[in-house]
């Protein structure tokens, strides 16, 4: 089965809808999944309300959807930045310093900008807001 948004495949993609807590130039993979299973363990699905939908007008375009920050999803960020203090060198262009950083869920990796306007339109037809959870910890890699 596929999602597919404006043309972008979702599903069967390595970036489904998430959240970005942190990006980085190099890491230590084997360190990051076994600290991101210790966190997971000592934490609760985490409720999350999305709010309003976010378009980065690009050459190359992305959607995202903003969800409401909420004491869990800061306490979250923080822990993840800690643990990726130990083990990995970040992006340093300062997107995920806590108290910058936005919580959002990119719905889309970037995508020719002529689907722009068909993109507005789909987001139109969707009621905003709605609640959802937070299940899931997890590192996506891009190449």
């Amino acid at each position: 089965m596929s999602l597919q948004f404006c043309g972008v495949d979702l599903i069967n993609s390595s970036n489904n809808p998430h959240i970005k807590f942190a990006v980085f130039d190099s890491i230590d993979l084997e360190s990051t999944k076994k600290e991101l299973h210790l966190l997971s363990q000592r934490i609760q699905k985490i409720n999350i309300h999305f709010k309003k939908y976010g378009i980065y007008p690009n050459d190359n375009p992305f959607i995202t959807i903003d969800i409401a920050d909420n004491i869990e999803i800061i306490k979250l960020h923080m822990d993840i930045q800690k643990i990726f203090d130990k083990v990995s060198n970040k992006d340093d262009r300062g997107y995920f310093v806590p108290g910058i950083w936005n919580p959002d869920c990119q719905l889309t990796v970037s995508f020719e900008k002529a689907k722009l306007a068909t993109a507005v339109n789909y987001l139109g037809k969707t009621v905003l807001p709605f609640n959802g959870k937070l299940e899931r910890i997890g590192v996506i890699e891009f190449y």
